[in-house]
């Protein structure tokens, strides 16, 4: 009864944006304006999704999308004409910026020798291991050294294949399989808008994480979707004793949307050539591939990153080893 009052309570509060998490566009991208949607809210999948076999208490976005308004896009742009004092960040900072062709040529030559489109996931992994391919990502990783908040290494998490024509793109396994067996279609499960949590940290100390660039090496344009609320954003508007009862934040996102479902998804278009960086332990998100006729495919690597025009390296690396306090 108390969660019951609590969510009617806040409901018309969260029928619309907020301001919260700030996307930052790179000046030298190509379509701006035509980049952002939102959505009407979001739906269990359930109702949805189709053929595809998706979680029991998976959600998704719910169409129609439509463009914002100014307002709605001012709530989620963040100012660039002025590097922003305090620098980027971490953990409610979203980014697109563009990696150069000459940069992406040598390992989309190899891509296009592969023909991902015929080779299964792990034969295609299997053939970027060799000598010759890990020679053509190491030019990626030297670029993206200029978008490294201060010195470090790194994880490259890999690439990933995904279909096309998918509402939402993250899925896992129903059941485990033996390594080297070919995936069984049949046990793949799509999980919807979700949070990440490579590192398990606790809703106050989520800002704080590893954030994810994320390369689009396809042929086609991808969407990154997303809740622009943080997890403390999240908690902020549930009943406390819930958040108390999950002091990790695992299941908050899916408590967001149950409880305000009219609460609208963003939709981001990453060209190709493009990447998004993104605090992915610290909102809830997926990836579309809902209007591509081709496979989607991309680079993804987890670390500390940031757009070099809002950065400020000495408050980020306070942020990060817990020196000051932000309410990212």
């Amino acid at each position: 009864m108390v969660t019951k009052q609590y969510s009617e309570l806040n409901s018309d509060h969260y029928s619309a944006l907020h301001k919260g998490v700030q996307l930052v566009l790179s000046p030298d991208l190509e379509g701006q304006a035509q980049r952002i949607w939102i959505s009407s809210g979001v739906t269990r999948a359930a109702t949805m999704s189709g053929h595809r076999s998706y979680a029991p208490n998976a959600f998704i976005p719910q169409p129609p999308w439509r463009l914002p308004n100014s307002s709605e896009y001012q709530l989620l742009c963040a100012d660039n004409s002025q590097a922003n004092p305090l620098g980027w960040q971490l953990g409610s900072f979203i980014g697109v910026c563009r990696i150069p062709d000459p940069v992406l040529a040598p390992l989309i030559t190899i891509l296009e020798k592969l023909e991902p489109a015929t080779l299964s996931r792990q034969h295609f992994l299997e053939r970027l291991q060799s000598p010759e391919n890990k020679q053509a990502i190491l030019p990626i990783i030297q670029f993206l050294h200029r978008y490294f908040l201060f010195p470090h290494q790194p994880k490259l998490l890999g690439f990933y294949l995904k279909q096309p024509g998918l509402e939402t793109s993250t899925a896992t396994l129903a059941q485990l399989q033996p390594p080297g067996q070919a995936i069984d279609p049949d046990q793949v499960v799509y999980v919807g808008m979700h949070l990440d949590s490579w590192e398990l940290a606790p809703v106050e100390q989520r800002h704080r994480s590893r954030n994810r660039l994320c390369i689009n090496l396809g042929r086609e344009d991808r969407f990154f979707l997303f809740i622009n609320l943080t997890l403390k954003d999240l908690s902020d508007a549930l009943n406390p004793l819930e958040v108390k009862n999950d002091p990790n934040g695992v299941r908050l996102g899916e408590l967001f949307m149950q409880r305000y479902p009219s609460y609208p998804v963003v939709k981001l278009k990453v060209a190709p050539g493009e990447a998004y960086i993104a605090p992915t332990d610290n909102l809830i998100h997926d990836a579309s591939s809902i209007d591509k006729q081709q496979i989607d495919l991309t680079m993804t690597l987890l670390g500390y990153f940031g757009l070099p025009f809002v950065m400020n390296r000495r408050v980020l690396l306070d942020v990060v080893t817990g020196n000051v306090w932000s309410s990212s």
